[in-house]
Order: C-alpha cells, then sequence, then structure tokens
C-alpha cells in the first residue's frame, strides 16, 4: 500500500520567536561576512600589488550580473509571499536558483582556464576566494529549492514564512559578497 506524506503548514510564529530567528539569521550573515573581509584583507595586506594582467574582467563581471539579476525574482517571491501569492514565490526562487547554477557553471569554468597558477601568490588567493564564495552559492542554490519545495507542497503562507525570508536574506548576501569579491580581485 503506497501512502502520501502531507505536509502541514508550519504554525505562525509569534512576535517574539519572530525576532529570535530573525536575529539568529542576521549573525549568521554577519560572521559569513567577516570571513569574507578577512579574505579580502589578504589582498591588500599580503598580497598588495598588481593583479594579473590576464585576469578575464568578463567573466568576474558576467557572474556579478547574473547574480544582481537574480535577486530580482527573489525579491518578487516575498512580495508575493507577502501577498499569499505562493505559486508566485516558487517560481521566482526557482529562476533564481538556476541563474545560481548557471553562474557556478561560469565560476567553475573560469577555474579551468586561470592564465595564472593557482599556487602563485594572487592565484591562491583568487581561487580561495572564489570557492569560499561557490560554496555559499551552493547553499543558497539548495535553500532557494528547499523553499520553493516546501512552498509548493504548502508549508508556509503568508502568516508564516520566515524560512522563505530567511533564505533571501542568505541569498541577498550571496549576490553582495560577489560585488565585493569583483570590486577586491578584479577593481583594486
Amino acid at each position: 500500500m503506497i501512502t502520501q506524506s502531507r505536509t502541514v503548514p508550519a504554525p505562525a510564529l509569534g512576535p517574539r520567536d519572530r525576532a529570535m530567528y530573525h536575529g539568529a539569521v542576521w549573525l549568521f550573515i554577519i560572521a559569513e561576512a567577516m570571513i569574507f573581509v578577512t579574505l579580502f584583507g589578504f589582498r591588500f595586506v599580503y598580497l598588495y600589488g598588481p593583479r594579473p594582467d590576464t585576469l578575464d574582467y568578463g567573466i568576474g563581471l558576467a557572474v556579478g550580473i547574473g547574480l544582481l539579476l537574480s535577486a530580482i525574482p527573489v525579491a518578487i517571491g516575498q512580495k508575493a509571499m507577502k501577498n499569499d501569492n505562493s505559486r508566485t514565490l516558487v517560481l521566482s526562487n526557482v529562476i533564481a536558483a538556476l541563474i545560481g547554477l548557471g553562474m557556478t557553471v561560469v565560476v567553475f569554468i573560469d577555474w579551468f582556464s586561470l592564465p595564472f597558477s593557482a599556487h602563485q601568490n594572487f592565484g591562491g588567493l583568487y581561487v580561495i576566494t572564489t570557492a569560499y564564495h561557490v560554496v555559499h552559492m551552493l547553499i543558497g542554490v539548495v535553500i532557494l529549492f528547499a523553499t520553493a519545495s516546501s512552498t509548493a507542497r504548502g508549508k508556509w503562507h503568508k502568516n508564516n514564512y520566515w524560512t522563505v525570508r530567511a533564505g533571501a536574506l542568505f541569498w541577498y548576501f550571496v549576490v553582495l559578497m560577489w560585488v565585493g569579491v569583483y570590486i577586491v580581485l578584479y577593481v583594486l
């Protein structure tokens, strides 16, 4: 006999619980941002000097534009969820996650076509920093797909979608950190 599982909607959180969860998400984002700031600091303290002339600015810019564009459907989904339009949220998160996967592939392609060695000072920092960001991109993609899936099954609704909101905040963090990566590694 095959049984179907049914997702039970999550109960609405009280103001105190919602504040606690949101505070925890912000603390996590701040802690992760400090790791990126540390990596950025290495660029200026230990590796100050010119970056390789052969660095492909187009790839970094393409990833940045793609990630910035992916923030648009996430924002549309958040607004839709406030209006109890879960279908739009599901579609928006899936679109953003697919864009994120595409940008991850672009970074992988970049790694295999680097015009400098990862064993050189700048090359090592470049690979470590972009790899750390890719890990966050992949986590963000999983979160976007997971929140889309659970929303489609009816778990979240307009009175309780804090997990969906937390996932969106994390994705905005991923987008913002790539802007930092681009500025530190490609521009300065």
